[in-house]
């Protein structure tokens, strides 16, 4: 029998303040908790960067499911260049994701295709 590597629970004490919110709108968006993972994000927008893609994104997913396709579309997008320009290509592809299931004919979609095109997606 394989024995598993046993990691570390993440101790939300020693996240910032940014990174701590969004772990936790992420956990109350799991558990389909939106009022409260929207608190979360309002409190995270006074550390984050308003430009930090994590925050643009965790706020585009609630966008997305109060069906305020426009205002989702639009922060995706600007989540997925965030990435894009970390170079965080896994999460910047979930933001396309997000924006294809939203106008999958949109131009920002097709000025990102080209991204995703390799095999590894």
């Amino acid at each position: 029998m394989q024995e598993l590597p046993i990691t570390a629970p993440v101790n939300p004490k020693n996240l910032d303040l940014c990174t701590r919110h969004l772990l936790f709108a992420d956990q109350y968006i799991t558990a389909s908790d939106y009022p409260d993972a929207e608190d979360e994000i309002k409190q995270a927008q006074k550390y984050c960067s308003p430009d930090d893609p994590k925050l643009l994104y965790m706020e585009a997913v609630v966008a997305d499911i109060n069906e305020k396709d426009s205002k989702a579309y639009k922060l995706y997008y600007r989540a997925a260049k965030g990435y894009i320009k970390k170079g965080d290509m896994d999460s910047a592809f979930k933001c396309y994701s997000g924006m294809l299931s939203i106008n999958p004919n949109g131009k920002e979609v097709k000025e990102l295709k080209h991204y995703f095109e390799d095999d590894n997606y």
